[in-house]
Parts: C-alpha cells; structure tokens; sequence
C-alpha cells in the first residue's frame, strides 16, 4: 500500500478530533457556563481548522480563498 503515510496522517487527525469531541462533551458537565461556552465554540473553531486545512486542503488555495473561506 503506497499511501501508508497518508493514512497514517489521517488517523492521527481522527484521534485529534475524537479527543476533541470528547472535551467538548465534557465541557458542559461542570456548570460554568464560561466553560461551556469556550468548550462549544472554542473546540468547535479548532474542529472546523482541522478539517478545512486537512481534509479541504485550504491551505494550498490562492490566498483570497482563505478570506472567503473565514468570512
């Protein structure tokens, strides 16, 4: 299998976003609200990063497609 590497690389982004899943289930369970906020949209910014940069490959885009893309 030639795309061993590739692989790889994907499931150690799986486990990243598993792991943050799992903290922002967790989140809530304190009762602070502050907590629960940066927990819900803090780890969601960071998950939605992951996958535009991994997956989407944004970073290889022309530079006004980022823009577009935070926007």
């Amino acid at each position: 299998m030639s795309d061993n590497g590739h692989h790889t690389n994907y499931v150690k982004i799986w486990a990243v976003l598993l792991v943050l899943l799992c903290v922002s289930l967790i989140g809530p369970e304190f009762g602070i609200r502050w907590v629960t906020l940066l927990t819900a949209f803090g780890i969601a910014i960071v998950k939605a990063y992951i996958v535009a940069d991994k997956f989407m490959h944004i970073n290889e885009m022309p530079r006004f497609i980022n823009y577009i893309v935070v926007t």
